[in-house]
């Protein structure tokens, strides 16, 4: 690439939930080649998206790589993610529950929902019994985020996106209900993607997720 570019900007996945980071930075520095930029700011799916994105429009400005992964990583915590699972059991397969704790998980019915926090790594914030659940406790963590990290109580300078896995039109559904919610956000569409296999083996399928993101502070 860099025969042909000035240089490269490379946003993995969260160095939190995969290596790929980290063994971009090691290959970087291995190459001693400056013009290779590695930006680990904590993105996942759809807020990563929005991180090329956002790449791309600050090229158009005329900020160098190096000034790119400056500003994608001072603003690393411009986003908040929740994943609500279907079920324990694949939490369970990659040693992330106990046999004892996913049985009683199951028997209880218990959906946990999941969250992104400091460092990258996947946690749990709360529990629902349902679908319905899920998404109700979703939509009021994405509104106390608006209103206590980015005092965006409305939403109008974020975007918002909603992740799923093999369930689209429940994905879809939930985007109109996140709409909603937030019906002052910024013009962007909420965004409907497909959760990114690297996560599903560990959640499992039929999982709804969102994500909310605020707009670059430069």
């Amino acid at each position: 690439l860099l025969k042909e570019y000035d240089a490269i900007v490379h946003i993995p996945l969260t160095s939190g939930l995969s290596s790929t980071c980290q063994s971009a930075i090691m290959l970087a520095s291995d190459l001693n080649e400056e013009r290779i930029q590695v930006v680990d700011n904590r993105k996942v799916s759809f807020s990563q998206k929005i991180s090329v994105l956002q790449a791309l429009k600050l090229i158009d400005e005329g900020k160098t790589a190096s000034e790119i992964k400056e500003l994608l990583e001072a603003n690393r915590d411009d986003n908040t993610i929740y994943i609500g699972l279907e079920t324990l059991d694949f939490l369970k397969a990659g040693g992330r529950l106990t046999p004892a704790v996913a049985a009683i998980g199951s028997i209880l019915k218990i959906k946990p929902v999941l969250t992104i926090v400091e460092g990258g790594h996947l946690d749990t914030f709360t529990r629902a019994r349902t679908k319905k659940g899920i998404k109700r406790e979703i939509i009021k963590a994405l509104k106390h985020d608006a209103i206590e990290k980015f005092n965006d109580p409305e939403g109008e300078n974020c975007y918002f996106g909603v992740a799923y896995a093999g369930n689209r039109e429940e994905g879809e559904v939930f985007a109109n209900e996140i709409a909603e919610a937030f019906p002052n956000r910024m013009d962007y569409p909420i965004t409907v993607v497909p959760l990114s296999e690297i996560i599903v083996c560990h959640t499992g399928p039929h999982i709804l997720g969102a994500s909310i993101m605020h707009k670059l502070n430069k």
